[in-house]
This record gives structure tokens, C-alpha cells and sequence, in this order.
């Protein structure tokens, strides 16, 4: 069991949610949002955390989305000693231009499995934002 404390140092989603349109500014018909998970302090070892997701659109490249610069069992790696922007690790989501009418639709991504050093300068890391919910707006 972990024991937070006052001064626990909070990591997660940068946001809580976003919005990507299927169809871009320039009239492309993908379009890419970033999403970003921060640490908030220098971790004395590597930390590592799993980036799953559920979805009321369709995934894979040929359909509504897709994750880019993301591995695919989803873990997002901080290196031990991370400092400025190594502080944050990001990927992109991919929307796709389709012809079938349907509602808003959302991907859920949810941080999972924290592993690694959870500490810095005696202080612990909780888990604080967990959750990013992407919109993809209906624009049929």
C-alpha cells in the first residue's frame, strides 16, 4: 500500500479532454490532435505508464482513428532523471474523413500500471488525471 501525503507530486493527462475534427483547417481529410501526459518533477528512476482506451469510433488507419507515436502495447516512458520538456511525452491521434453519418463520437484514454520510481526528493507521485476524453464532433 502506498501512503500519500499532502505535498504528493501529481502526473497524468495535461487536459482533461480535447476535440478533433475530421476534417482539417487546409480541407485534408485527416486531421491529428496531441495529447500530452506530464510528470511534475525529475523521477529518481524511469517511470512507465500505460495509455489504454475505449471508443465509440471505429480504430485502425484505414478507419475513424488511429494513434501515431504511441507504441503499440501503449506505455509512454519518462527516463530516469527527466528534466524540462522530457517532463512531458506526448502522441498524436489521427482522425479520418468518412461518409457515414453518425453522432459525435469519443475515445477514451485512460493511464494505467504506474511503474518505476514513483518518487522524487521524498516525495510521491499519485496518479491525479487519469482520464482524456478526445470528441470527434459529428460533421456529417
Amino acid at each position: 500500500d502506498m501512503t500519500l501525503m499532502d505535498d504528493d507530486l501529481v502526473t497524468g493527462f495535461a487536459t482533461s479532454s480535447s476535440t478533433i475534427e475530421e476534417t482539417s483547417p487546409t480541407g485534408s481529410f485527416t486531421n491529428e490532435g496531441t495529447v500530452e501526459v506530464t510528470l511534475p518533477s525529475s523521477p529518481a528512476a524511469a517511470v512507465s505508464l500505460t495509455v489504454s482506451h475505449e471508443s465509440t469510433a471505429t480504430m485502425g488507419a484505414i478507419n475513424d482513428w488511429y494513434f501515431l507515436d504511441l507504441a503499440a502495447d501503449g506505455i509512454i516512458m519518462f527516463p530516469a532523471g527527466a528534466t524540462g520538456a522530457d517532463l512531458t511525452q506526448a502522441f498524436r491521434i489521427i482522425v479520418n474523413e468518412d461518409p457515414t453519418k453518425e453522432p459525435n463520437e469519443t475515445i477514451t484514454l485512460t493511464l494505467t500500471d504506474p511503474a518505476g520510481s514513483l518518487t522524487a526528493g521524498g516525495n510521491s507521485f499519485t496518479l491525479d488525471s487519469p482520464t482524456h476524453i478526445v470528441t470527434i464532433p459529428a460533421n456529417d
